[in-house]
């Protein structure tokens, strides 16, 4: 009736718009989550091409069609494809009404930008007035979610810091939703891939995973990593002038944000973050 209708919208007044029964439901079918799935792996493999490289009418290709590129979320800018954020959509453009999810959500991990946020307390709060995303539509939010914010985001899998999205990653998107973690970064893109660079040294090192790129764990690893030398190589001259400056860094590193975002990337002439 009407009035139920109108309840539900009152009710669900933020609720995303998503014309497609396939998956828009919270038991899709084994052949939807099968098409989901290849349009999921499509999206991480071919993000730069049009219509993600699909050239003929898989059922994957209907649920792009009806999802991502009916609402503006897959466009060319110059030449060349990308994933559009909702939250920068214009109001006539987000015609899949996901900028309130998307706001919503940066603001959870914001006001929690001291832990790691599991991926299902996201999803528990999409499910929940205003919005009432039905399960069927977590692995495609989920990823999208991630794949448009992700130079503000870190991704944990399984406790690690993963820096590279993958097919494999889909997989735990789609089904162990609990096991994905994300955190909010309040770092500029730039601040993000040096701690990245500088965390993979001891990791590669140590032959482990990067489990964090907060300035301070990395600076921790560094200085680990740095304690373990032989006394004589913080001693000798028979190193290059370069090497001498790091080895006094190591020496004096006491303001792990110092240390990492400044005085590291100075000597190199790199980064100025001051």
């Amino acid at each position: 009736s009407k009035l139920a209708s109108d309840t539900a919208d009152n009710i669900y007044s933020k609720a995303p718009v998503i014309q497609n029964e396939l998956i828009n439901r919270n038991r899709p079918s084994g052949s939807g989550n099968a098409a989901l799935k290849a349009l999921l792996y499509a999206m991480v493999e071919n993000e730069v091409s049009k219509n993600l490289g699909f050239q003929k009418f898989p059922a994957e290709r209907g649920l792009y069609e009806s999802i991502l590129k009916k609402n503006n979320l897959h466009l060319p800018v110059d030449g060349v494809y990308k994933f559009q954020n909702p939250s920068f959509l214009n109001g006539n453009q987000d015609l899949g009404n996901l900028k309130h999810l998307w706001k919503s959500s940066i603001e959870l991990l914001k006001s929690n930008k001291a832990r790691k946020v599991l991926l299902t307390e996201l999803q528990n709060m999409w499910m929940e007035p205003p919005f009432g995303v039905k399960k069927g539509l977590f692995p495609l939010l989920s990823s999208l979610f991630y794949i448009t914010n992700k130079e503000i985001l870190a991704y944990y899998r399984e406790g690690i810091f993963i820096t590279d999205f993958q097919d494999f990653d889909i997989d735990y998107f789609f089904k162990t939703p609990h096991l994905v973690e994300l955190r909010w970064l309040d770092m500029d893109a730039q601040t993000k891939h040096l701690l990245t660079a500088l965390a993979t040294i001891p990791a590669e090192l140590e032959k482990s995973e990067i489990v964090s790129i907060e300035p301070l764990d990395v600076a921790r690893a560094l200085v680990a990593t740095y304690d373990k030398i032989e006394p004589w190589a913080g001693r000798t001259n028979k190193v290059t002038d370069n090497a001498k400056k790091v080895r006094t860094l190591f020496k004096r590193a006491s303001d792990p944000a110092q240390f990492t975002l400044n005085d590291l990337p100075s000597i190199y002439g790199e980064v100025d973050l001051t």
